[in-house]
């Protein structure tokens, strides 16, 4: 998939985060995607992220959907298989991209609970968007818990690599081993670590964000602690051959739960994009943040809007196609907000629409017309929806799968396995409480597209 972002999914209390890349944005086709994947990993299909919209703040017809509330009109555009599972013990975490260089698309995730909590698996595509090859890139006691996984060309050899953030192992607020971040090399499908676990300022990361914040030509690290000291970040610069620099730490203006990078303003620089949970009091915040970087390193001027109801995840695209990056902001009620771009680093028009589940979403065209489409997700037990986007940053029809993998969707991606030129999604399950006992699913779920109207 072509999306840069990252995303934040709330399950039974708990914060798993699932990121794709964030990078620079560039303008194609009249709609923004993020090329950062050639160099960022994840991702060829897809759009750039999170994106909703319909109708002013009272919900009313003037930009979305057609009906009195402002909701969507239900369609059925687009034909999919029934879900094909892959064994992978208690996977909730995934990253997507040819990690083995043969031209189909492969799938990484990892393992959630003992026996085998910390292991990560390289699920390898036979082209036929089937998974029949499980490789174990790292077992053992050496990853604790992961918490996310990114993919990059951190050496430049055409190969993706991987980042992850390891959250430890805690009782509670007691660190029993602290986290921190593992680099695993690829060299054609093999992957190796590199240099041991990086220790950052929190002992318990959940969030990688990569990019080249100074410019030097080298990938860089952001990580952050989403669940405790969320009012800081870590920088880590890229060193050259997928090595990092000493972390330095930055002060958050709030406590944050999500983080993203675009390039807001057009200036060339990267800049970060935060949803503000709750001041140094623990007073709750409805809002979001970009901080503009400077191009070193470096991130001062703050512009802040205020969202409707509690912000979880951030990212950009450019939803009315007049060049200029839109703030979309998703909340843990199942609303998704976007505040249109001025193009002179202020925003207005606040466009919100209730039928996006906004805990999960990827920005994509699915149905090949040319506009940018939200395949969304809310909570674990029920499936995805499609909203179709007209290009103007309305979404007046909606679509909802037929599917819903076994214990639901905690995590997916929307990228062609089987190289049909339609965009096909892949999921990982969850952990679920039913009737008091805890439900695993074990496999990674392909759905692939059998049809696109091309409208």
């Amino acid at each position: 998939m072509n999306s840069v972002s990252c995303k934040t999914l709330w399950v039974l209390g708990l914060t798993m985060m699932v990121a794709v890349l964030p990078g620079c944005m560039s303008v194609s086709g009249g709609t923004t995607t993020p090329p950062a994947d050639d160099m960022v990993g994840n991702d060829d299909m897809a759009g750039n992220d999170d994106v909703g919209g319909s109708d002013d703040v009272a919900g009313n017809d003037d930009v979305g959907g057609p009906d009195d509330a402002g909701n969507p009109t239900e369609v059925e555009r687009l034909a999919f298989s029934a879900e094909a599972g892959f064994s992978v013990i208690s996977a909730f975490v995934l990253a997507t991209g040819d990690f083995n260089q043969d031209g189909f698309a492969d799938v990484v995730t990892a393992a959630a609970t003992n026996p085998d909590k910390g292991t990560i698996y390289l699920l390898a595509n036979d082209g036929s968007g089937a998974f029949p090859l499980e490789a174990i890139i790292s077992g053992g006691n050496d990853v604790l818990d992961v918490a996310q996984i990114k993919s990059a060309d951190l050496d430049g050899d055409g190969d993706l690599d991987l980042v992850v953030a390891d959250s430890g192992d805690h009782d509670g607020d007691t660190v029993l081993t602290a986290g921190g971040i593992w680099v695993f090399v690829n060299d054609g499908g093999t992957f190796t670590s590199q240099g041991g676990l990086i220790s950052v300022s929190t002992d318990r990361p959940t969030e990688v964000e990569i990019g080249d914040v100074n410019n030097d030509g080298t990938l860089d690290l952001l990580v952050m602690d989403s669940e405790v000291d969320t009012d800081q970040l870590d920088i880590l610069l890229g060193a050259g051959g997928a090595r990092f620099g000493t972390p330095s730490t930055m002060d958050l203006p709030a406590n944050s739960s999500d983080i993203a990078l675009a390039d807001m303003d057009a200036d060339g620089n990267l800049d970060i994009i935060l949803s503000l949970t709750s001041d140094s009091s623990g007073t709750g915040l409805n809002q979001a943040a970009v901080l503009y970087g400077a191009g070193d390193a470096s991130f001062g001027s703050q512009l802040t809007v205020d969202t409707v109801l509690a912000p979880r995840l951030v990212d950009s695209a450019d939803i009315n196609g007049d060049g200029d990056l839109d703030l979309v902001i998703g909340d843990s009620f199942g609303t998704v907000n976007i505040f249109l771009a001025n193009g002179d680093r202020s925003f207005d028009t606040l466009l919100t629409i209730e039928d996006a589940p906004g805990n999960i979403f990827e920005i994509v065209d699915m149905d090949g017309d040319g506009n940018l489409d939200i395949v969304s997700k809310s909570v674990a037990s029920d499936p995805p929806v499609i909203l179709y986007g007209d290009g103007t940053g309305a979404f007046k029809e909606i679509q909802n799968f037929g599917f819903d993998p076994m214990g639901g969707v905690v995590e997916f991606d929307v990228i062609d396995l089987n190289n049909d030129g339609l965009p096909d999604i892949v999921t990982v399950g969850a952990l679920l409480v039913v009737s008091g006992t805890t439900v695993t699913n074990t496999t990674v779920n392909v759905i692939l597209q059998t049809a696109t109207g091309g409208q």
